[in-house]
């Protein structure tokens, strides 16, 4: 069995391996130890943006919450804390693209990760898939990201598994996978 992380995974194992605590994290580093890991090519592209969100960090503070709390329209008049997150500095964030660069092109000695390509049978297989969204919540590169496992699960005869965060996405790939078995 491989398994192929999502986006919010392979930043929890970055985060790990660069001895950075994240809170809630959920311990993906042990799951993977001694199996064959991929990301996606989507992935690869994702991750220098939530490096970039670290880097921006996010200011604390009171905010107006938005929702809408009544069949009129009516906003919540309430306000919340965001606690907000430390900006890491430039040296946190270029050591961050360094361990990404050695971690997918096989020079770290503590991990190793291939990275699949984005192909025509893998933009197929997302076409089907992003169906799911009309009952769950997820994006366009999630689907990209599940079409990449199930390509390669059909191109290589072994099962793979997707490690992800996403509980909508989850419930989208629980579903497709009870229906598959109810053919």
């Amino acid at each position: 069995m491989a398994y192929l992380l999502d986006t919010n995974a392979f930043f929890e194992i970055l985060c790990e391996t660069a001895e950075i605590s994240l809170p809630g994290a959920k311990g993906y580093s042990e799951k993977i130890k001694g199996k064959p890991c991929y990301i996606s090519r989507v992935t690869l592209i994702e991750i220098i943006s939530v490096i970039g969100k670290y880097g921006r960090g996010e200011t604390k503070g009171w905010q107006v919450c938005n929702r809408i709390i009544g069949e009129n329209g009516e906003k919540c008049p309430n306000r919340f804390f965001n606690p907000g997150r430390k900006k890491w500095n430039r040296k946190r964030v270029m050591g961050m693209f360094k361990l990404v660069n050695e971690v997918t092109t096989g020079k770290s000695a503590l991990l190793r990760l291939g990275v699949l390509p984005v192909t025509e049978p893998v933009l197929q297989e997302a076409e089907r898939f992003i169906h799911n969204a009309v009952t769950h919540k997820f994006a366009t590169m999630d689907a990209i990201i599940v079409a990449t496992a199930k390509i390669y699960e059909r191109e290589h005869n072994e099962k793979m598994t997707i490690l992800t965060a996403d509980k909508s996405l989850l419930g989208a790939i629980r579903m497709e996978q009870r229906e598959m078995l109810a053919d």
